[in-house]
């Protein structure tokens, strides 16, 4: 396991929202996890897609990403037990040596929500 500097961001441009990264992690064999203030993240890198894990105490969101696909999001309200199925496509992936950028769109009835996520990292230990 390797100790990492974690810098990046989360953008969703439909509400104009952008969350900041800038945080220490860990990198283990093909997982990335840091905490960004009360949000534990992991980030699995597979063959085919790459799996997007957001959780705290009140909620989960899992994302999978697979580049040209429509895949369904899950996002679960813990106290309410209640587990929403979001359908996502992915239009980018581009998975770097020390980063990674996804860019993906929120399928509803009525348009395509823009989303990106990027991450680089720098090993420490």
């Amino acid at each position: 396991m390797h100790k990492i500097l974690i810098k990046g961001y989360f953008k969703n441009y439909d509400i104009n929202e952008k969350i900041n990264y800038n945080n220490y992690g860990f990198l283990l064999s093909n997982f990335i996890t840091f905490k960004n203030n009360n949000d534990k993240i992991k980030i699995n890198f597979k063959n085919d897609k790459i799996v997007f894990t957001k959780e705290n105490n009140n909620s989960k969101l899992v994302h999978e990403f697979i580049l040209n696909e429509n895949t369904t999001g899950k996002y679960k309200i813990k106290s309410q037990n209640i587990l929403i199925d979001i359908p996502i496509y992915t239009t980018k992936i581009e998975n770097k040596n020390k980063s990674v950028k996804i860019e993906y769109n929120f399928l509803n009835n009525e348009s395509k929500t823009k989303n990106i996520i990027y991450i680089e990292y720098e090993v420490l230990e």
